[in-house]
């Protein structure tokens, strides 16, 4: 399993834990190769030892790859496992525009691409902005008529998640006609600092800020911090962001309205994907039932509903078999997977 950048990722970590967690579950020599901080090169070099079998015992390839898809270097990664036998399940984020271009779709032109699995940033970018207004129009009484003004502040030019983030806020400014005003969308480059600069320079220009939706764990906790530091009078702006591991911060920020909303939850993936390698290893092919593409959905956290996001973490980040109930190997009975939000609050 090949992540984008360490360990020490705020997203990335936990979601080694728990792909960990359902390794051991499952019965699955799993191997994590983590780059060092988005670098595309390390990226590259880490996997071709893991393809090639320099880093596994026996130096052999692996029985299967589970990739994120790091922009330019897709199509090298097809064609190298291709050449080996390795099946590839890319994960987290879909595969980029160009990439596509050159890759086309699983079980398409490269057959041992089995699975392209990626977080629904989308929708969740549409639901952050759903409860942002909500929470906008309780603390500044607005009613349902009143408008909301926002602010929003996302990611990079390049990111999937970013991109498809911001899709989804526009689709939800969209559709509720005039109730919800865009003030400005500014992209940054994720940086904690670089968000400080923006919000900044967004509520001097827009004295009217009912709301900031952010694309991140950091850029949100720069919004609540110029709020801080901007002494403004009257109700504080609500601030939603990402968070996908639903940090103890973001958690603590929800509870003492620092935050009025988070979406998070979908680093259990990794989990789920390990499950669906291990009935496909056995002969039940997942396509049949999923086809060959797979959205996880996220939680949208608020201070009404946080309660049972904890019992989401604790039920998702302790010890325990969790993941062979999901297994056709596991459960002969198992007529259809339910990858959904169901699934992660119920189970």
């Amino acid at each position: 399993m090949s992540f984008p950048t360490t360990l020490k990722s705020p997203f990335w970590g936990p979601y080694a834990e728990i792909a960990e967690r359902a390794a051991r579950d499952l019965n699955i020599h799993l191997k994590i190769s983590a780059s060092t901080g988005n670098n595309r090169s390390d990226f590259m070099a880490r996997l071709r030892d893991d393809l090639t079998g320099k880093t596994l015992p026996g130096n052999e390839p692996p029985d299967y790859l589970l990739v994120f898809p790091y922009f330019g270097v897709v199509p090298e990664v097809m064609e190298l496992s291709e050449r080996l036998g390795v099946r590839v399940v890319t994960l987290n984020s879909a595969v980029g525009s160009h990439d596509r271009e050159t890759v086309g779709q699983p079980r398409g032109r490269y057959k041992n691409w089995i699975l392209q699995s990626f977080a629904d940033d989308e929708q969740a970018g549409y639901e952050l902005a759903a409860a942002l207004e909500r929470a906008a129009r309780q603390r500044f009484g607005l009613g349902d008529s009143g408008v909301v003004k926002m602010n929003a502040v996302g990611g990079n030019h390049v990111a999937g998640s970013s991109l498809l983030r911001r899709d989804g806020l526009e689709r939800f400014i969209l559709s509720t006609g005039d109730h919800v005003a865009l003030n400005q969308f500014v992209f940054t480059d994720w940086t904690y600092k670089r968000g400080r600069e923006v919000n900044k320079g967004m509520l001097r220009r827009y004295a009217r800020t009912h709301a900031i939706w952010t694309v991140s764990p950091n850029l949100g906790r720069a919004a609540a911090d110029e709020i801080d530091a901007s002494a403004r009078t009257g109700p504080r702006p609500v601030v939603g962001l990402f968070d996908g591991a639903f940090s103890k911060s973001a958690l603590e920020g929800l509870e003492n309205g620092r935050y009025s909303a988070v979406a998070g939850g979908h680093f259990i993936e990794g989990g789920i994907l390990l499950t669906l390698v291990l009935d496909h290893f056995n002969g039940f092919d997942f396509a049949d039932d999923i086809g060959t593409e797979l959205k996880t959905p996220f939680l949208v956290a608020g201070p009404e509903n946080r309660e049972e996001i904890q019992k989401f973490m604790n039920r998702w980040v302790g010890d325990g078999n969790k993941y062979r109930r999901f297994s056709k190997c596991f459960n002969r009975d198992l007529k259809k997977y339910h990858f959904d939000r169901r699934m992660m609050l119920d189970q």
